[in-house]
């Protein structure tokens, strides 16, 4: 007896519902700095967090999304949740940012490594990785300003 197999139906589908005016436009690694300041739990001296900046395309926040949750010394993502929610939200660019609760503020050769996967990613979908930023307490380091984006 042949088994019946039934597909099911995937609606994507994204309504946004944000008023173009009221939204935060981001001319700087110090505006994105300052709301991801905003949005951070209060966590930041000993738990790595990693959150996503959705921008359209006049640099303005569509919305935010946190990206995973870690310990104290490291947080784990996933490359394919990343470009989905860019994707769903029909981002133009994207900010990444993680927190390194220890306060140093040289990324590892992880966080370059992946910043590198990330950005091949986003040009083969035709989004702008615009900065990957490593938060600590009172400072701040960014991947574009230093040249490796």
């Amino acid at each position: 007896m042949r088994e019946l197999r039934m597909m099911h139906e995937v609606k994507v589908e994204y309504k946004p519902t944000y008023n173009q005016e009221n939204l935060t436009k981001l001319s700087s690694c110090a505006d994105a700095c300052s709301f991801l300041r905003d949005i951070w739990e209060d966590d930041i001296l000993y738990r790595e967090r990693f959150y996503m900046l959705m921008l359209n395309q006049a640099n303005k926040v569509i919305g935010f999304t946190l990206i995973g949750i870690g310990g104290s010394s490291s947080v784990s993502i996933d490359i394919k949740m990343i470009m989905q929610s860019a994707i769903l939200t029909h981002s133009q660019g994207i900010v990444l940012a993680h927190n390194h609760p220890s306060g140093n503020l040289t990324p590892s050769e992880a966080d370059i490594r992946i910043t590198k996967r990330l950005n091949e990613a986003c040009k083969v979908m035709d989004i702008k990785l615009i900065d990957h930023i490593i938060l600590t307490e009172n400072n701040y380091y960014s991947f574009a300003e230093s040249g490796i984006l």
